[in-house]
């Protein structure tokens, strides 16, 4: 009986990507709680972390919608993996991909899918 208990208790956490929305799933206490977050456009940003002069470089992937921003990752070691994650899900979810800020040539760039 304990066992079953615990395993009804145990939180699990999923995300669906469909076209035009992430889907967040979650059990808990025996529940499925459902969150839809509807992305119009995804954002991959760039700002100094700290002060002006020194500090890190960190770089961010953004969902943005109507109904707000969501920083879906961030990194301050290397771009290329939150640029990979953008173009994935904006491949998958059909929606364009802007890089901000990325150093020269990057300014205002936008992708619409990797294969078009």
């Amino acid at each position: 009986m304990l066992r079953f208990a615990l395993w009804t208790l145990r939180g699990v956490n999923a995300w669906e990507v469909r076209p035009g929305a992430l889907v967040h799933r979650s059990r808990g206490l025996g529940r499925i709680h459902t969150v839809r977050y509807p992305v119009e456009r995804l954002e991959v940003t760039r700002r100094r972390q700290g002060s002006e002069d020194g500090g890190d470089i960190v770089f961010s992937l953004w969902l943005r919608s109507a109904e707000g921003s969501f920083e879906l990752m961030r990194d301050t070691v290397d771009r290329r993996l939150v640029e990979h994650l953008g173009h994935w899900l904006a491949h998958r979810l059909d929606v364009p991909l802007r890089l901000k800020a990325l150093g020269a040539g990057w300014e205002d760039s936008v992708t619409r899918r990797l294969d078009a």
